[in-house]
C-alpha cells in the first residue's frame, strides 16, 4: 500500500534545503516547481529531481506522484533527500537565457569536479580556478 505522506528535504545548488511534507498526490513536476521557485529559477526544463539510495541514483518522473512505489525512493526511515540539479545539460552556454540558470550550473559544476564526478586535467582545472577567482574578485589591478 502506497504512503499517503513522507517529509522530503530537498536540497538545492547553493547548499540550501527546504521541507516539504509530500501528500500521495503530488507529482514530480510540482515538487520541481515548488524548488525552481526557491531558486528562482525561470529555465526549468534544464532540471530534475534526483535520489540516492546504496549503490543508486535515481531521477524522480515527473509525471508520476512523488510517492510512487515505481519512483523507488530511498527506503529509510525519516525524511527523504532530493536534489534539485542538472539532469540536461546545454551543448552551448548561449542557449540559456537567464543569468540563475549559468550561476546553477556554475555551481554543480564545480561541486561535481570537487567530488571527483567530473575529471580535468590540472591545466583546465587551474584555468577553471582563475575564471572562478575572475567572476567573483574582477579584473587584476596591480597596485
Amino acid at each position: 500500500m502506497p504512503e499517503t505522506s513522507k517529509e522530503c528535504i530537498v536540497s538545492l545548488l547553493d547548499d540550501t534545503t527546504f521541507t516539504v511534507p509530500v501528500k500521495s498526490t503530488l507529482l514530480g513536476s510540482e515538487l520541481l516547481d515548488m524548488a525552481a521557485s526557491h531558486c528562482k529559477v525561470k529555465e526549468k526544463e534544464y532540471f530534475g529531481l534526483l535520489t540516492e539510495g546504496e549503490g543508486y541514483k535515481n531521477w524522480l518522473e515527473l509525471d508520476k506522484p512523488v510517492l510512487d512505489p515505481s519512483q523507488d525512493l530511498p527506503k529509510s526511515i525519516g525524511p527523504v533527500k532530493i536534489y534539485f540539479c542538472f539532469k540536461f545539460f546545454p551543448s552551448n552556454l548561449h542557449m540559456i537565457l537567464d543569468f540563475m540558470t549559468v550561476d546553477l550550473l556554475y555551481l554543480q559544476c564545480r561541486q561535481q569536479i570537487m567530488k571527483g564526478e567530473i575529471v580535468t586535467d590540472p591545466d583546465t582545472l587551474y584555468e577553471l580556478a582563475a575564471c572562478a577567482l575572475q567572476a567573483s574578485h574582477g579584473e587584476y589591478k596591480k597596485s
